[in-house]
């Protein structure tokens, strides 16, 4: 059984650490991307979703003891009375 051994030299050295310094670069720009995406374009969308939101909603602060008067009442209505038929009209 022939072992080979591999030399090591210059140029391999040279040649592994180009392609291991491109992958740096491109990851360390992706990173950088996902970064600038994440905190200042999603920010940015964020507040202006907010500014437009602020024309859309009432200016007019709600009475809360009017507001829960009314759902009061609307439940009540919604509850009804009870029908208790003592006597069959169809036989």
């Amino acid at each position: 059984m022939k072992i080979n051994k591999v030399k090591i030299t210059p140029q391999k050295i040279a040649h592994s650490l180009y392609f291991m310094v491109i992958i740096l670069t491109i990851l360390t720009v992706y990173f950088l991307f996902f970064f600038l995406y994440n905190n200042i374009y999603l920010t940015i969308t964020q507040s202006e979703m907010i500014i437009v939101l602020r024309r859309e909603v009432a200016s007019e602060t709600v009475d809360i003891n009017k507001f829960n008067q009314i759902i009061q009442n609307i439940n009540q209505k919604g509850t009804g009375r009870e029908i208790n038929i003592r006597y069959n009209p169809f036989n």
